[in-house]
Formats: structure tokens, C-alpha cells, sequence
């Protein structure tokens, strides 16, 4: 299981920032395929991910050393507190590095 701190996260449905303040991408590795989650804390915005059953978002996720994650995932859990917690909707491609 990978750990991966998240710096950034965009809806690329409509080019927009997902503001939080803690983000954690957990990759289960082991699996094939590889299964992921994505744990975002006190999200800006946490309506946008409620809404209808099977509700997809796809993701560009960017960690705290600058490697870019795409994915598309489907909203699972959104807590009174603004946390949200989504789970993989197939595959996660892991993209270039971005220089900050």
C-alpha cells in the first residue's frame, strides 16, 4: 500500500480547483488491478461531490513532490466536516513531474 501526500487536486470536467487542507492518495498496489482512494479534509466545496449515485469526477491529483496522478473516481463518503473520500473508477495514470 502507497501512501502519497497530496499538494493539489483538479476536476478536469471543468478545469476547477478542489481547495482542502489535507489530502492523501492510497494506492493498493498489490491488487491487480491496482485499486486507489483519494482522502481530501475540509474540502472548500464539499456539495459538488454529493449528488446522484455513481457520480464520476476525473481527477488530476498532484503530490507534494510535483508527480501528477489522472484518474477517474466516484464520490463514496462526505462527512458533516467537509471530508471527502472517493474510490477509484478504474485505472490511475501516473503523469510527468511538475516543476513548482
Amino acid at each position: 500500500m502507497k501512501n502519497i501526500k497530496l499538494n493539489k487536486a483538479f476536476n478536469m470536467e471543468d478545469n476547477s480547483e478542489i481547495t482542502f487542507s489535507k489530502g492523501l492518495l492510497l494506492i493498493d498496489d498489490k491488487g491487480t488491478p491496482e485499486n486507489w482512494t483519494v482522502s481530501l479534509s475540509k474540502v472548500k466545496e464539499p456539495d459538488v461531490f454529493k449528488g446522484k449515485d455513481d457520480q464520476s469526477f476525473k481527477l488530476n491529483l498532484l503530490d507534494i513532490k510535483g508527480q501528477t496522478y489522472i484518474g477517474t473516481a466516484a464520490t463514496d463518503l462526505v462527512t458533516s466536516d467537509g471530508s471527502v473520500l472517493m474510490k477509484s473508477k478504474g485505472e490511475l495514470d501516473k503523469g510527468k513531474t511538475v516543476e513548482s
